[in-house]
């Protein structure tokens, strides 16, 4: 893309970017260009790309100590075979994908912390240089576990409490100790003062369900004296839930999990049904995000959970292959100018984003 070109484009596609204009900022002029013609890309529905995805979601561990009964990995609703990312695998796969990437998430499906190695995979992608975030229950125990965190040079840890009281926070976070969670909390950032590191930044990150949303103000003054980020957030139902036609299983899932508050409706398969999509835009998943779980399986999103829905293998294919192969072509079809009416993968049943009228 000629210069005029790609700086007419980022006037466009600046509202699309999720949190990254700091880190196009940080990291250099061909990130930024890569993800520049991404949007720009996503923009014209495209099927083909010549850009590289520049947002990862790299699950270090599909295995979970909790049973959240709306993750797949909770409910049983994830079959197939589980395991540890190993750092060589790692290793192979940030070689593919360091000159794009922006930011990785090193979570999706599992508990981070259970993997032996994840601050030999932390302290890698920051050699790597690029910006990440882990995301934990905090329900482990682990000996100075603050100090590894801070001394690993994790960016933002991101944790996962629902509540202020165990009665609370074990309706959803099942098997959970919120005591145990407080306490690696407040090490965590005793650790990161002691050491006088910035860094990891963390969130406290708050998904409102009708059974919490009254914690939510109490949440967030607790997080004021911890000194740390609070950032609430929707409610996600498990993917068979997110269908145009209503049945007894989906409304009562919603009754039991959607809060009363509707700024929190962001992801309410009601609001689907009423409008025929929750988004009006192309999918930006299929655009700008690649999801790697822990044996280098590659799926389009987080509704991705069956080893039938997966793409490609990061460790078996270079990254070009993966990107543009059949199955993500076929389903950026589904958004493309002159769409089709099927890609024959888990797109097919997906309304979340609006699609084009099949002519």
């Amino acid at each position: 893309m000629k210069r005029r070109n790609l700086l007419a484009t980022a006037s466009r596609v600046a509202g699309y970017f999720p949190r990254s204009v700091y880190y196009l900022r940080r990291f250099g002029r061909h990130k930024a260009a890569n993800a520049l013609l991404a949007e720009a890309e996503r923009l014209a529905r495209r099927t083909r790309l010549r850009s590289k995805p520049y947002w990862y979601y790299i699950d270090p561990c599909d295995v979970c100590n909790l049973r959240c009964p709306l993750c797949a990995t909770g409910n049983g609703l994830k079959q197939n075979a589980r395991g540890m990312m190993k750092l060589q695998d790692y290793r192979r796969i940030l070689e593919k994908v360091h000159r794009y990437a922006i930011r990785i998430q090193l979570y999706s499906w599992g508990e981070p912390l259970l993997n032996k190695e994840i601050f030999d995979l932390i302290h890698l992608t920051r050699r790597y240089g690029i910006a990440h975030a882990l995301s934990s229950n905090l329900n482990v125990e682990k000996e100075h576990l603050g100090d590894l965190l801070v001394e690993s040079g994790l960016d933002r840890l991101i944790v996962s409490l629902d509540g202020v009281t165990q009665e609370v926070y074990q309706q959803y976070r099942v098997r959970g100790d919120i005591g145990l969670v407080f306490r690696n909390l407040r090490a965590i950032v005793e650790a990161r003062r002691r050491l006088q590191s910035r860094t990891p930044i963390v969130e406290w990150q708050f998904i409102v369900f009708r059974h919490n949303e009254h914690e939510m103000k109490p949440a967030q003054r607790l997080a004021g004296e911890l000194g740390i980020e609070f950032r609430p957030v929707f409610p996600v139902l498990p993917r068979e839930r997110y269908s145009l036609i209503a049945s007894p299983e989906q409304t009562a899932a919603e009754t039991e999990w959607m809060p009363l508050n509707r700024a929190f409706w962001q992801m309410n398969p009601a609001v689907m049904r009423r409008d025929g999509f929750l988004f009006e835009q192309a999918c930006s998943f299929l655009y700008r995000t690649m999801f790697v779980n822990p044996k280098g399986g590659v799926t389009p999103c987080c509704f991705a959970y069956q080893e039938r829905d997966e793409f490609g293998c990061l460790l078996h294919d270079d990254l070009e292959t993966v990107w543009n192969s059949h199955s993500y072509q076929k389903s950026r079809a589904l958004f493309a100018r002159k769409p089709i009416a099927a890609a024959h993968t888990l797109c097919d049943g997906c309304f979340i984003y609006k699609r084009p009228v099949v002519r």
